[in-house]
């Protein structure tokens, strides 16, 4: 798997995304860039931070470069563009290797 990371503003968030997915995304994150909390906004209402970073995936070697080579000729992407390869885990067994046994009164929890 292989991760593209770009650092954007709000306005240019929807028309990046879209582009990631045109090059071959199989998935999109945001995640805040400026440590602006987004406090129970209201019903209907979907506010992004005016400073994210956006996170695309991407299967193949091929997509990521297309996609970074898209970015760097959009004006709307002012930042620097990150690459990065992601190794493939067995998210479940690392996950259970946190996850300890709890016990709620009589009940216990615990990894299987």
């Amino acid at each position: 798997m292989h991760q593209l990371r770009v650092q954007i503003n709000a306005h240019a968030a929807e028309h990046v995304e879209e582009l990631l997915f045109t090059c071959g995304a199989v998935s999109v994150s945001y995640e805040d860039a400026a440590d602006e909390p987004i406090l129970e906004p209201s019903i209907g209402d979907h506010p992004l931070w005016s400073n994210l970073f956006l996170q695309g995936h991407f299967a193949s070697e091929q997509s990521i470069q297309l996609a970074s080579k898209a970015l760097e000729n959009d004006s709307s992407v002012s930042q620097q563009i990150a690459l990065a390869q992601i190794e493939d885990q067995d998210w479940q067994a690392n996950f259970q290797q946190q996850f300890s046994a709890m016990q709620f009164g009589p009940l216990w929890i615990y990894p299987s």
